[in-house]
């Protein structure tokens, strides 16, 4: 068999044109093999615990109001529903999105719902230029910390 750097090879035993490719994961020997799923157990077991508490105290540090949840519906569920975002798809309120987009601080949501970005409008009394900024009611800044807060919360608990 010759040998070439594709990471595609032929397979000896199949009289017909087969092509098999390569693994590129790392060989381990039987020992080592179960020395890295026992220590796998052990981080799942030790995160397990670990991650209930946190879940726990995050709720209940963070339990939406109704009128926030209110403030949400009638403001964002428009393009928002359940975390996403009609408008564009890569841009939902996910933390995977929101984490890749930049935006995965109360800070940095706040600054969008305040004065929008893209296509969506910002909510802030003094939002500028009008053109970016909704027609409708706006919030006050105590209340586009609390939505901000809120969207932060709902992607950790993944919506």
């Amino acid at each position: 068999m010759v040998t070439t750097s594709s990471p595609f090879t032929r397979s000896p035993t199949v009289a017909r044109s087969t092509w098999t490719k390569r693994s590129a994961l790392p060989q381990y020997s039987p020992r080592e093999h179960q020395e890295r799923q026992q220590e796998r157990q052990q981080e799942r077991q030790q995160a397990l615990p670990m991650a209930l508490v946190t879940a726990a105290a995050v709720s209940l540090c963070f339990t939406a109001s109704p009128s926030l949840a209110d403030t949400f519906e009638s403001k964002c569920i428009g393009c928002h529903a359940g975390g996403g975002n009609i408008v564009e798809r890569s841009a939902t309120l996910s933390l995977p999105d929101l984490e890749r987009n930049g935006v995965d601080t109360v800070e940095r949501i706040f600054d969008i719902v305040y004065g929008g970005r893209g296509k969506m409008p910002g909510f802030g009394l003094d939002c500028a230029p009008k053109g970016a900024c909704t027609f409708g009611p706006r919030l006050s800044d105590e209340e586009v910390q609390e939505v901000s807060e809120y969207v932060l919360n709902q992607a950790r608990l993944g919506w």
